[in-house]
């Protein structure tokens, strides 16, 4: 009908991308077969602002995390909102998730980024938190795949932030992620879910401070941090973009590692639980 025509063109209208680092590969219907899906659903940072190229958005980035990981073709669509709180996420996102699900019978990933926009509104702990367990039991309901959220930046280490700005925003994204991890673990322990509750990690980005203080980087992002001279002038603002709040290439790549870890992560502990005799994930 006229709504699911419309709908499927909003679909459309979002980034459809497709990532492989096998450049030697030209067979295309073996590669549709074998590719991985992979959705990201968020604010800003999802829809890419403060990039000029695909390849540097954290879409981009993270999907070509995956696809050296995995030696697959990875294809990705990024639905993301400048301004989305976590509820945008879910009115505005998802029902495009939910029409992308029944086009392709199986997706193999879902990336989700929120959090921003509600310390930027006031939000308390709690509404925060009701508004991501809609989000996420919205996901849970049609798509029985792995889920990564990614952890909330502490607004301390937002470049652009004026103290004392900065600590009064930095002890509200502290409350509001210490929820957000809190409903994340809680779905792990959610028997109503069945297998489904194992679905759902947190993806942590590493410490900040540690990586600014430290010289030798090389093994956090090779392609990227060996290629900045002098390393020992690796600076916040490398991590963001001009204007000085979304990330940028490395922040993006930061993120990206950070995600892949979490899959990985997942993936080791469902093959531990599948061996004690619970059901597969797959």
């Amino acid at each position: 009908d006229a709504t699911d025509a419309d709908a499927d063109a909003d679909a459309d209208s979002y980034t459809d991308s497709y990532t492989d680092t096998d450049t030697a590969s030209s067979n295309v219907e073996e590669d549709v077969k074998s590719e991985f899906r992979l959705v990201l659903v968020g604010d800003s940072p999802i829809e890419g602002i403060g990039n000029k190229e695909h390849f540097e958005t954290l879409g981009g980035q993270t999907a070509l995390a995956f696809s050296k990981l995995l030696r697959r073709s990875v294809r990705y669509w990024s639905y993301g909102k400048c301004g989305l709180t976590a509820r945008g996420v879910e009115d505005e996102m998802v029902p495009l998730v939910q029409r992308l699900s029944r086009r392709y019978t199986k997706i193999d990933a879902i990336v989700v980024m929120c959090g921003v926009n509600n310390v930027l509104s006031g939000h308390s702990a709690d509404h925060f938190g009701n508004e991501v367990r809609g989000l996420l039991d919205s996901l849970v309901s049609f798509c029985p795949c792995p889920i990564i959220v990614i952890d909330l930046i502490d607004f301390a280490f937002m470049p652009f932030l004026p103290f004392p700005l900065s600590k009064i925003l930095s002890w509200r994204s502290q409350a509001l992620q210490t929820e957000l991890e809190a409903i994340v673990n809680g779905y792990g322990e959610d028997e109503r879910l069945g297998h489904r509750r194992r679905l759902i990690r947190m993806a942590y980005m590493p410490d900040m401070p540690q990586i600014l203080r430290n010289t030798n980087n090389d093994s956090l992002l090779p392609e990227y941090i060996s290629s900045l001279e002098p390393r020992a002038s690796l600076r916040l603002d490398q991590f963001f973009a001009d204007d000085n709040f979304h990330p940028a290439l490395l922040g993006n790549a930061l993120i990206g590692k950070a995600i892949v870890d979490a899959y990985t992560q997942l993936l080791q502990l469902s093959t531990i639980q599948d061996n004690a005799g619970l059901k597969n994930i797959s």
